[in-house]
């Protein structure tokens, strides 16, 4: 679904070019769940960007299903680590606001808003304000926000950095449950280990804006911090992102 030819893209920051993309070579098939994962200033971010369609590559093409991706499309979605609500809208309005582009009439973009909110257990939350929920719901209703749109593909920016830790694990666990009954295609970005182990299909491995590496993760759903198995590929993906045992342990 998503392929990624040649992609670099350089700023200019006063005056000195500076590569945040690098000749990255990359693909995601339909349905995948797949995590980006590096350090701060690695380029993850402004690749999201990319496939996004927020930013045109300085060179090379990213192809979705077949076509160059573009300008924005309500076929890819984006969750962003801000919450990004409306405070003088309510949940409802918040997530109908991105169907009002579409031709729908009120009825039916709050009918569709409802079934996205019951997809995240809050539609009991419609009426309420954004400053009336935790962080939690608020970055609920930001998936729900974008699930309402019906996307193939749903574009994550570190969206659970901001929470504590018991609410994060109940968001993944939540995101999981979303993405097999909807079969949507996820590119989530994290600079967590345990994260994209605990999520993914596949994890790329960002380093000084290219794949270092990407690494199959063959255990089963549901997954198990505590297995000896998960704590393997921990160490196989530590190795990806620091490069050799010796920087690991200057890291």
């Amino acid at each position: 679904m998503i392929e990624i030819r040649d992609v670099s893209q350089i700023y200019a920051a006063n005056d000195q070019p500076f590569l945040a993309v690098d000749r990255v070579n990359f693909s995601i098939g339909e349905g995948e769940f797949v995590c980006l994962l590096g350090h701060s200033g690695c380029g993850k971010t402004t690749l999201l960007h990319l496939l996004a369609g927020f930013l045109r590559p300085t060179d090379g093409k990213i192809l979705i299903d077949g076509k160059e991706a573009g300008k924005p499309s309500t076929e890819r979605s984006v969750v962003f680590q801000e919450y990004a609500l409306f405070p003088w809208l309510t949940v409802l309005q918040n997530v109908c606001f991105g169907l009002r582009s579409l031709e729908h009439d009120k009825r039916e973009r709050e009918a569709r808003a409802i079934r996205a909110l019951q997809r995240v257990q809050l539609a009991n939350c419609a009426d309420r304000y954004p400053h009336e929920l935790s962080g939690g719901q608020r970055q609920r209703v930001a998936v729900a926000r974008s699930l309402v749109l019906r996307p193939k593909i749903l574009l994550m920016d570190e969206p659970f950095a901001a929470v504590d830790a018991l609410t994060r694990a109940e968001l993944q666990t939540n995101l999981l449950s979303l993405w097999k009954e909807s079969g949507v295609t996820i590119l989530f970005v994290t600079h967590n280990i345990d994260e994209a182990i605990f999520l993914a299909q596949r994890v790329a491995v960002m380093r000084r804006g290219a794949i270092a590496g990407i690494r199959q993760i063959a255990l089963r759903y549901p997954r198990f911090r505590s297995s000896t198995e998960f704590s393997a590929e921990y160490r196989a993906i530590e190795e990806l992102l620091y490069g050799n045992s010796e920087e690991l342990m200057e890291n």
